[in-house]
């Protein structure tokens, strides 16, 4: 499965913007909810703001507007740099880039 394409670079970004703007998530997410570690959006966006800073990952990024085919940096980092957070935190973060990934896919599709 890889993720080095479009659709991975547009799920990084939206996931930033959305941590940015605190808007509600457009997928599910098992974590956050009534039985998730984070009982709504807001905690889960918190949370992720500051695990993300504590690696060095700012919430903007560069290449925004790059459509091309070629390996995204800024998806390298992120994927390499939550390895550094604790289980948990990893998986929620690669969860919730990788629900926004299948969205794009899904968008893209049925376009």
């Amino acid at each position: 499965f890889d993720v080095q394409n479009r659709y991975g670079k547009r799920a990084l970004d939206r996931f930033y913007e959305i941590l940015r703007t605190y808007v509600d998530f457009p997928v599910p997410l098992s974590f956050v909810g009534r039985r998730g570690r984070w009982p709504d959006w807001s905690p889960f966006y918190k949370a992720s703001e500051v695990a993300l800073a504590s690696i060095g990952i700012k919430l903007n990024t560069d290449e925004k507007f790059d459509e091309s085919l070629k390996e995204s940096k800024t998806l390298n980092a992120f994927l390499n740099r939550i390895l550094m957070l604790e289980p948990f935190m990893q998986n929620a973060l690669f969860d919730a880039v990788h629900g926004l990934y299948e969205l794009e896919v899904q968008v893209d599709q049925e376009a």
